[in-house]
């Protein structure tokens, strides 16, 4: 089907023959754009021409959604976004893919249009949307989060076109005017540690859980007491016992504001009780105006004139802290960070395992992270005996993974 729509800064059109000679300078012919595709590079514009008369031809179907994406300033094309497919029929859920010139990348052209495309999708009365993404493929994982995707987990996946398996991270985005619930869902990592999803629209964090004999430990509250109590449900529903204590990675909002409602003890650095102290201070009706103005996932958050209640943690630790949980130990540590300057890392030894909260992302809201920090996070992650890297908004990572991602030059 034959479809137009347009956004600030995009015009999304259907494709032309006439396209044929953008799209083969602009990306089919860049192996940097196909390596994260399931077609091969073309290799001449025989076979850009070829695709695009199969997709004109596909116009025929009342389902297919293809469109090129066209800066409305410059008229010029660059790059394409469709729906491939849908789970389930074509009342089910679409599936949205997408490529975009090298030369565009990191200006915010890829998340305008996917925003509009979901827009429509969602004006159809479609509940959710899926989008994949190669594991390993960190521009889109960032596309896909500031679209409020939800993690929903890794798949391995056979590529007839390159003739090779994949893994593919699977991220649904809800329409928000379905309301849908959500359930929070808890994985199993060991029989020691488990975690939470995710989730972008209202940046929500991983969750995590350590399970000792003695008692079991949390990392992070969460962003507010609704977020806290579903954790708390996902644990009892797995027949967990609720923590005694809960270790805060950092002072932002979406880790520590639910500190008020939790069972148990609190745990954090010395500094990070200061910036709770000192958001406390100057907490007033004004001020919070302002705070709920940050990103609009705060606004969601605390919808409905939902009260902002900031605690100080219960215990601080400077430096180091190793806590005994019986048959597991857990080492609390502060780290230099490029995301904030009073990080705290969680270390379980036994399980070769550790939560870094997003101490492994750049600095709210621009998320450009010091290369420096980031080298030296790098060189104290290398220096432990680590299998899993569990961060804050995005799915885990083994050690060689996480040091790639922050040794990786800035791909928002």
């Amino acid at each position: 089907m034959k479809c137009f729509l347009e956004t600030e800064r995009l015009y999304l059109r259907p494709f032309e023959l006439s396209d044929a000679k953008a799209m083969f300078e602009g990306w089919t012919s860049d192996p940097e754009v196909s390596r994260y595709l399931t077609w091969t590079t073309h290799e001449d514009i025989g076979m850009t021409k070829a695709l695009l008369e199969k997709w004109i031809a596909d116009y025929e179907k009342p389902e297919r959604l293809n469109f090129a994406i066209v800066l409305k300033e410059e008229g010029r094309l660059i790059g394409g976004i469709d729906v491939v497919g849908y789970l389930g029929g074509v009342k089910g859920i679409p599936v949205i893919g997408y490529n975009l010139a090298r030369a565009y990348w990191n200006k915010g052209y890829m998340s305008e249009a996917c925003r509009c495309l979901l827009d429509y999708l969602f004006s159809k009365g479609y509940a959710k949307v899926r989008i994949d993404a190669f594991k390993e493929n960190k521009a889109s994982r960032r596309v896909i989060e500031k679209c409020g995707g939800v993690y929903e987990g890794c798949e391995e996946e056979y590529l007839p076109l390159k003739d090779k398996t994949v893994m593919i991270n699977r991220y649904v985005v809800y329409n928000p005017q379905k309301k849908e619930k959500r359930m929070l869902k808890l994985h199993k990592l060991s029989e020691r540690i488990y975690y939470t999803d995710y989730e972008e629209e209202r940046d929500r964090p991983i969750l995590g859980y350590i399970k000792g004999e003695r008692f079991s430990i949390a990392v992070d509250a969460g962003h507010s007491d609704e977020h806290l109590n579903e954790f708390y449900a996902a644990l009892e529903a797995e027949g967990l016992p609720l923590p005694k204590l809960t270790i805060i990675t950092h002072w932002h909002w979406d880790h520590s504001f639910a500190m008020h409602a939790l069972h148990g003890l609190s745990i954090a650095n010395k500094r990070t009780n200061a910036y709770l102290e000192d958001f406390i201070s100057k907490q007033n009706e004004e001020y919070e105006k302002e705070f709920l103005k940050l990103d609009p996932s705060i606004a969601k958050e605390y919808a409905d004139n939902k009260k902002i209640i900031v605690v100080k943690a219960d215990l601080v630790y400077e430096k180091e802290l190793l806590i005994d949980a019986g048959d597991v130990r857990v080492k609390v540590f502060e780290a230099i960070s490029p995301h904030t300057d009073d990080a705290s890392l969680i270390y379980v030894p036994e399980e070769k395992v550790l939560f870094l909260g997003d101490g492994s992302s750049g600095v709210f809201p621009t998320w450009i992270g010091d290369p420096d920090k980031k080298e030296a996070l790098a060189k104290t992650i290398e220096n432990l005996d680590v299998d899993y890297c569990i961060g804050g908004h995005w799915e885990i990572m083994n050690k060689e993974e996480q040091l790639k991602d922050l040794r990786s030059k800035e791909e928002l």
